[in-house]
């Protein structure tokens, strides 16, 4: 049995107030609002480095400086344990697994119900040159969106616990839920509106993703996780291309 203080949840588990864990949430929404109204508008082919600039690293920018105006706290507090700790290696490990198992049964089940599935925008006409551009870009894309979900996560289980009075854990599934409706809303543009994908595969897959930040406390063990996988899938997919 964990002690509770190896229980609490960064932010979640504090003096944090209803209102501020709502801004939370919501400033992480109109930044991640803006990065796809970016995105959407954005030219079939803009200049990679402006591109870079507005749709990707100012926003994460502005997302620390949100969790700072908000909750008083700054980026390491999404950081409570060693990355290289024991335990947080076998989180990182179990969760991975999961995730990728999840991510081919959800899949084949979207299949089975004689449903497509759409391949991610960033694959179409990859080249091996975008490919490596990708590995570089995604390391900030991808943390906008984990900083998306879990501000999102925190601050709706923040409002659940302390303004509609819900148990920790009813506020802590709460907020999971809705966390995982809207990481699947923001895939939108990604898979071209395909809503089967977003809200049983994509989205559910966020449970795994946010679990990790729960168990480990630390936000680097879920960007990981997505980061890892969502590489090795884009390069297994672009030398399957390669060879055919």
């Amino acid at each position: 049995m964990r002690n509770s203080e190896q229980r609490k949840i960064p932010l979640v588990d504090s003096n944090l107030s209803a209102s501020r864990g709502l801004l939370l949430a919501l400033a992480g929404s109109v930044i991640m609002g803006a990065i796809l109204l970016m995105d959407y508008l954005s030219p079939n082919n803009p200049n990679q480095f402006v591109y870079f600039i507005f749709v990707s690293l100012i926003p994460l920018i502005l997302m620390i400086v949100a969790l700072k105006v908000t909750t008083q706290a700054n980026f390491k507090v999404l950081i409570q344990s060693k990355f290289w700790s024991k335990s947080n290696l076998k989180t990182w490990l179990v969760y991975f697994i999961d995730y990728a198992i999840f991510t081919q049964v959800a899949q084949t089940l979207i299949h089975l119900m004689g449903l497509k599935t759409n391949g991610h925008a960033n694959i179409q006409n990859m080249t091996l040159s975008r490919l490596l551009i990708n590995y570089g870009t995604d390391s900030v894309n991808l943390m906008n969106e984990e900083l998306f979900s879990v501000f999102v996560f925190i601050g709706f289980a923040v409002v659940l616990q302390k303004q509609f009075k819900l148990s920790r854990s009813a506020s802590i599934y709460g907020g999971l839920l809705i966390s995982i409706l809207l990481f699947g809303a923001i895939h939108y543009n990604a898979y071209n509106g395909n809503l089967a994908q977003m809200f049983l595969l994509i989205g559910p897959a966020r449970f795994f993703l946010t679990g990790a930040f729960i168990r480990s406390k630390n936000i680097l063990i879920p960007f990981t996780m997505h980061y890892l996988f969502d590489q090795i899938g884009f390069t297994i997919i672009f030398l399957v291309e390669v060879l055919s």
